[in-house]
């Protein structure tokens, strides 16, 4: 299917569009805020397993994202003026069809799936690059030479199981479109993780040269020790999110909202500074009504 080119439109409409978005986080808070009156103890979202997420529908293994241009954006989830700061931070990034205000000839790419085992970047009719076990996701930037005016990028993951998806961007000028073999909206789906190493590779070829991150994170299912240098709990949360709301032992959810407005993300990474907290709870919503959650326990003694 094909993409056209799209550009952010900041409408007169901004206001009712953000009590319309906060419509759904008001019915959630009200159904948390009913379990909090039946017990003392700390209720759970879901009956969750450790690690274990719960989403609407079955979510497609594999996401790629491409664009001109990316748009990042961060911010709290909660109140910035705790003793201890922000609950958690949240940074979320928007991969555009239009070019950055630089005009640079530059290309970017975010592929995220469960098992990614092969990665392959094709620029026009190239040798392809080739990335093996590619993490939890794999995201980055290819720069042309400044004359280039037609050029293309092609990329194709594999998971383990055999899936396979493919999607190109077309450049002709300052223009783009994409053609791909996944649909154009994405569900929601959401990954616990603990945050681990990147691994940066430097490439370049015939009138291009570029990085390539490749995140090498362990999931919650089988390696969360936060305990660890750098054990930071994140909430990886892909597709149309636009309000988080966050538990810590139960307590009056953090929360934070409008975000389809801005920045609309592809991808959310939220950074949770686990403390002295047992149970982590974390729902993602989309401006539909769709939920994902996710849940982290701290580990027995």
């Amino acid at each position: 299917m094909i993409r056209s080119a799209k550009a952010w439109n900041l409408s007169a409409d901004r206001t009712w569009r953000q009590w319309v978005h906060l419509v759904p986080m008001f019915l959630v808070v009200g159904l948390m805020s009913g379990c909090f009156a039946q017990t003392a103890a700390a209720p759970q979202l879901f009956d969750l397993e450790q690690g274990q997420v719960y989403g609407p529908v079955p979510a497609p293994p594999i996401s790629i994202q491409l664009g001109q241009s990316v748009i990042k954006a961060s911010g709290s989830v909660g109140p910035t003026d705790g003793p201890e700061g922000s609950p958690a931070i949240w940074e979320g990034h928007a991969l555009d069809l239009e070019p950055d205000q630089e005009r640079n000839r530059t290309l970017f790419f975010f592929i995220e799936g469960e098992d990614l085992q092969r990665v392959t970047l094709q620029i026009n009719d190239q040798e392809p690059l080739v990335e093996e076990l590619a993490g939890v996701y794999l995201s980055g930037e290819l720069s042309m030479v400044r004359w280039a005016q037609e050029y293309s990028l092609r990329v194709t993951a594999e998971s383990s199981g055999g899936t396979v998806v493919s999607s190109v961007i077309h450049v002709t000028g300052e223009d783009a479109r994409i053609e791909s073999t996944q649909p154009d909206e994405q569900p929601l789906r959401m990954r616990m993780l603990r945050m681990g190493p990147t691994h940066v590779r430097e490439v370049q070829g015939a009138g291009y040269q570029g990085k390539i991150y490749r995140h090498v994170w362990p999931t919650c299912t089988s390696d969360c020790d936060l305990t660890t240098p750098g054990g930071v709990l994140m909430a990886f949360v892909s597709g149309p999110a636009d309000t988080l709301l966050l538990l810590l032992d139960g307590a009056i959810p953090h929360l934070a909202t409008g975000l389809s407005y801005w920045p609309n993300p592809d991808y959310l990474l939220v950074a949770i500074p686990v403390r002295e907290e047992s149970l982590v709870e974390i729902a993602a919503l989309s401006g539909a009504g769709d939920m994902v959650t996710g849940r982290w326990d701290r580990p027995a003694t």
